[in-house]
């Protein structure tokens, strides 16, 4: 799990053509502090560490980039001399100072306009439509590997979408987006959440089957109890029952994810938890007179201040 919080560029010194494709990466960090095995983000790709070496201020590590990644990431983006964004996946007690980052791109979008708006740069991306639904205005999306937030968006006929990014100086300077121009590809990965949120919101209308109905199906069995419920319900059940679970370690971003999930679903949904809980009667009449609602509540009217 990474944040987009670039920490060094790095470059590509030499690629090697073998089974897989053998990337060597020159950057300024320490070779000490790159483990064989560990996970780097690439300008937005997760990719494992396989050598390394180098000293101080002057390292380098190598990669294999599969034909897979190769044909879902930007076009020119693995030859020597290419710089890219690096960052080391995120330590347990680490600031997340983006958002949460998996390092799995999931589309390529292109540069449709890039042009300086007083200090900063504008920048225009398109996205393919199968990106669309994921994408909002001040949201997050990771843009070869870098935490942006969504500035602007506008739907295009075709289904894909057009939207407007504000890249600060420093952002610029820190990393290789200052070097974007227009019609350039880059790498994106939606926000985890909204992939997870888009889902819910699929699975919660289903079609009644008598009837056509646009709610759920009623569940005839026992055994179909379980699915007939709310998927928003599910979920919140299910977290809440594993994050209890002190004797099981779970690692950060299961935690992270989690929690966050669970508090978006009951933000969306109300609390379903509860709503089971206290659910009322549909025939259920509230009563209105002083002593049904003495009765109901169990109450002594004698000793009640009514």
């Amino acid at each position: 799990m990474f944040t987009g919080i670039v920490t060094a560029i790095g470059q590509i010194t030499s690629v090697e053509q073998r089974g897989d494709m053998r990337v060597q990466i020159a950057c300024p960090w320490d070779p000490a502090t790159i483990a064989i095995g560990a996970s780097i983000a690439c300008s937005g790709v997760c990719l494992t560490v396989v050598r390394r070496g180098g000293e101080p201020g002057a390292a380098w590590f190598a990669v294999d980039v599969s034909a897979e990644t190769v044909s879902r990431t930007a076009k020119g983006m693995w030859c020597e001399g290419r710089a890219l964004n690096l960052e080391p996946s995120l330590r347990l007690g680490d600031e997340l100072g983006g958002h949460i980052v998996t390092g799995h791109v999931d589309a390529v979008g292109r540069v449709h306009d890039w042009r300086p708006e007083g200090d900063s740069m504008r920048a225009t991306i398109a996205a393919p439509k199968e990106l669309a639904p994921f994408i909002a205005a001040k949201g997050s999306i990771t843009i070869d590997g870098v935490s942006l937030t969504v500035n602007s968006l506008k739907d295009q006929p075709d289904g894909s979408v057009l939207f407007g990014l504000n890249i600060i100086p420093h952002t610029a300077e820190v990393t290789t987006l200052g070097e974007l121009r227009q019609g350039g590809e880059v790498n994106l990965e939606i926000d985890v959440v909204a992939r997870y949120l888009q889902r819910m919101a699929s699975l919660r209308v289903e079609k009644r089957p008598e009837a056509g109905h646009p709610r759920r199906a009623l569940a005839k069995h026992p055994s179909q109890a379980a699915a007939a419920r709310p998927f928003g319900l599910v979920l919140v059940q299910h977290l809440e029952q594993v994050i209890g679970q002190p004797q099981r370690l779970l690692p950060i971003h299961e935690i992270v994810l989690g929690m966050h999930i669970a508090r978006l679903v009951r933000r969306r949904l109300g609390d379903p938890l509860q709503a089971q809980r206290h659910a009322v009667p549909r025939n259920f009449r509230r009563p209105t007179d002083k002593r049904s609602v003495i009765a109901m509540h169990g109450l002594n009217h004698r000793a009640s201040p009514l």
